[in-house]
């Protein structure tokens, strides 16, 4: 688990480490990528299940209510962005999507639920990235910036500038 952040983290660790769906080497982290579950208000439970049948994973979750859980340690190597380098280099942080592909605007994200990822995207720059950077474009990812897809949605691609300022202002208050 991370230590130092000032919110409760439900540990799913031991769980998705039984899976196999984790790499346990550490690797020296200098990003953080977002991503949506392309589910509509799924649990960490949910995704925990997701994660048992399908070879994939991510360092943490975020709920529709903004609740965290994490799935892999900080330094491992999640299989989430699909490319080699990236799943070393980053850390991943799966969003609860709001709405579905056919709704309007389709994947949005609730409120609660980016706000609790960006502020613990700031967190880990502040804390576990190389370096320590202030979140920008060139630390913040999405999906998309490592591998073709349109994860992590278009509604976090249009509100990806407000996203980054709450990274930037959680950044402030941890360093």
């Amino acid at each position: 688990m991370i230590q130092g952040y000032d919110r409760h983290i439900e540990n799913l660790i031991a769980e998705l480490d039984a899976t196999g769906h984790v790499t346990h080497k550490s690797y020296a982290k200098t990003s953080v990528t977002l991503h949506h579950n392309a589910g509509v208000k799924l649990s960490h439970e949910d995704i925990l299940h997701l994660w048992k049948t399908r070879p994939a994973s991510a360092h943490f979750d975020v709920d529709v209510k903004g609740a965290l859980a994490q799935y892999v340690r900080v330094h491992e190597y999640a299989w989430a962005v699909g490319n080699t380098e990236g799943n070393m280099r980053t850390i991943s942080i799966e969003m609860a999507d709001l709405t579905g592909p056919h709704d309007t605007p389709a994947w949005e994200i609730a409120d609660a639920t980016w706000r609790s990822a960006a502020r613990l995207a700031g967190f880990l720059h502040a804390r576990y990235l190389q370096g320590h950077p202030r979140p920008t474009n060139s630390s913040l990812f999405v999906h998309h910036h490592w591998t073709a897809t349109s994860c992590a949605g278009p509604w976090v691609d249009h509100h990806r500038g407000e996203i980054l300022h709450v990274a930037q202002a959680s950044y402030d208050h941890f360093k």
